[in-house]
Formats: C-alpha cells, structure tokens, sequence
C-alpha cells in the first residue's frame, strides 16, 4: 500500500478534502495523510458540507502539522496548487495539483474544488494500481529467476556428488592416491554449494513468503542440499579407506562394489530428475532400488567375511577397509531414497517414509 501526503500551507481544506477522498475511493491502494506548516486544528465547515454530499465524511478529521504525523516516509507527495511556498518534504516522488484555495469564497468554490480533488485522487488511485501491476509482474519475474537459480543450483551440487561418487571408486579401482586425494580436496566446493544453496533458500523463505508449489520446492531444496552434502561426505570416506589400501595388493577383483557404486550414482541422479521434475514414478523406482543396493552390500560382506576375514585373519586390514565402502555406498543409496520419499510426499502429500512395503505391494 502507497503512503500519500496531501501538503498545503495551513493544511487546508484542499488537503484534507483530498485525505478524505482517498481513504474512501483507495482502500486497500493507498494510505492517506495530510499536513501543513501552520495548521488551524479545525476543518473548515463548508468543506465538510460538501464532502458529505458525496457521501464522505471529514468532520472528524484534524488539521495536522507535520511533526504531528505518525509517518515520516511517503511515496508520494502532493501539494495543492501552493507552488514555491509550499513546505518541501521528502518523498519517493512529488506532485503539484494546482486547486484554487475554496477558503473566504462561495459554496460552488467548495464544490468546483471538490470536484476537482475527488477527478485527481481517482487519477492518482488509477495511476498507482498500474504501477503495482508492473511492480508484481517484475517481483515476480525476479522470483521465478530466484527459483531458477535455485533449481540450477541443486543440479550443479548433484552432478559434483555424482562425479564425486564416480572418483572414489575409480580410485579404489586403480588404488590411486592422487584420485583419493583429489576426491577429498574437491568436497570443499560441495560444502560452498550447500552453503549457498541454504542462503538462497532462506532469503527467499523470509523475502518472498511463498505459499503451495513455491514453498514445498524451497523447503524441499534445503532437505535434498544436506543428502547431498552427506553423499558427497561418504565419497569421501571411500576415498580414505582407498588411501589405507593404496600400499596393499587387493584381496579379490572388485565385481559387487563396482556395481553398487553405478547403482547409487543411478539413484543419485534420478532422485534429482524426479525432484527437477515432481516425477513420483521415477521416484518411486529409485526407492524400489534400496532392495537392490542392500542385497549388494550384503553379498560384499558376506563374502568378505566368510571367505576372507574368518579363514585368514591376516586379511583383516584389507578387507576391513572395503567392508566400509560397501557400508559408504549403501549409505549413499539411503540418501538418494530419501530425496524420492521427500518429492512423492511434496507432491501428492503422501508419505513413504519408513514404509517402503506399501510401493513394494502396490499400495501407493
């Protein structure tokens, strides 16, 4: 809502029949004030004769100084025809309506002022509707900008998780230091990512309110922005546990752990489609994988223990470490499960949470 200051001299009846017509004609588009330098405390009494013809009642107005006013910033100020002699006060913008002052002269001056102020304040109301149409079409504009940029942003963390997910293990494929390495150093601009993405996320909460689609996005991105910081943590576990096996022969060729690492980054980036997307098919796939990505850990350690740790307990330092990356990469497939249980109960309001049973039956 617009504040207006009507100004004139003495604050007349010009000002505060202007006052009068705008809180009747604007409700809701403008706030009216008015003010002068050197007021009389009194409405004229033909001034309210007339507005009350109208049907506006300004008799029990008063006549204001500005040191009087509740408000001392205004988007607009409009003097009444006062030209240089009238007091100058700061506002966003100023208009200068050129009334003849109706004080000492007959009823129809009153009446031709009236006339005139009341066409005025409805210009003004037309004029200031207008322009808060522009000004929410542009708020708007920035906003779907903002969501975009969020949007963007997700999409940038998510494929930095998926690289890094692919790293770690082509490090352990190769037994590369350098790729461990470089998988750990490179976490620092996921963190940066997160971190913006949170900042984003609350400036829009507490700068744009937004209500239904807007705000499950927003609130969603903060939730899918710290699974995949935490992916991108356990990518980095992984690439630890290659640098405690970098000097040591591997106990077996790698089959399962290679294939539970293509499983989650598959999950990965699905459960990021189905977020861009608000696809509950795709997301429901990606939490049907968890089974997939279990029954993979379990067969490492299955045979990592039963074949490797229980018969030859020299095989303890190097079974222990990949023990822990099929525990990492099973972690990794939890999270992405957790973005596509948070995208179907964004957008169909249901929760799958902890019950995976009722996709597995068919009950969702």
């Amino acid at each position: 809502m617009k504040k207006v200051l009507f100004v004139c001299i003495e604050n007349s009846c010009r000002s505060q029949m202007a006052e009068g017509f705008a809180r009747d004609l604007a409700e809701g588009v403008i706030q009216a004030y008015s003010a002068g330098s050197n007021p009389s405390g009194r409405v004229n009494p033909d001034a309210v004769m007339v507005m009350l013809e109208e049907g506006v009642d300004i008799g029990e107005q008063k006549s204001k100084g500005f040191n009087d006013l509740t408000h001392k910033e205004f988007d607009y100020i409009v003097t009444m025809g006062c030209g240089d002699i009238c007091p100058f006060v700061p506002g966003k913008r100023h208009l200068d309506w050129h009334i003849d002052d109706p004080r000492g002269k007959s009823i129809e001056f009153f009446r031709k002022a009236r006339d005139q102020i009341r066409e005025k304040v409805t210009s003004l109301i037309k004029e200031i509707k207008v322009e808060e149409c522009v000004e929410g079409k542009i708020m708007e504009r920035h906003f779907d900008d903002e969501l975009m940029e969020l949007r963007e942003g997700i999409v940038r963390m998510g494929g930095l998780v998926e690289k890094s997910i692919f790293s770690s293990v082509e490090a352990l494929k190769n037994l590369s230091k350098p790729e461990a390495e470089k998988v750990i150093a490179e976490d620092r601009v996921i963190d940066q990512c997160e971190l913006g993405i949170d900042e984003l996320c609350l400036d829009l909460l507490a700068l744009r309110q937004p209500v239904a689609v807007d705000l499950r996005f927003i609130t969603m991105a903060m939730k899918i922005s710290t699974d995949l910081e935490r992916m991108a943590d356990l990518a980095v576990d992984i690439a630890q546990r290659v640098l405690e096996l970098v000097d040591k022969p591997l106990l077996k060729p790698l089959i399962d752990i290679p294939r539970l690492s293509v499983l989650a980054q598959e999950m990965t980036k699905n459960a990021l489609s189905a977020f861009l997307s608000s696809d509950v098919a795709l997301a429901k796939q990606v939490i049907l994988c968890d089974r997939d990505a279990d029954s993979l850990r379990n067969l490492v350690q299955s045979e990592l223990i039963n074949d490797f740790i229980i018969k030859n307990k020299a095989s303890i330092p190097r079974a222990i470490p990949l023990l822990l990356i099929a525990r990492h990469l099973e972690r990794i497939c939890d999270h992405a499960t957790n973005i596509a249980e948070d995208v179907i109960y964004a957008v169909e309001a249901k929760v799958v949470k902890h019950h995976p049973e009722k996709l597995q039956n068919g009950s969702l």
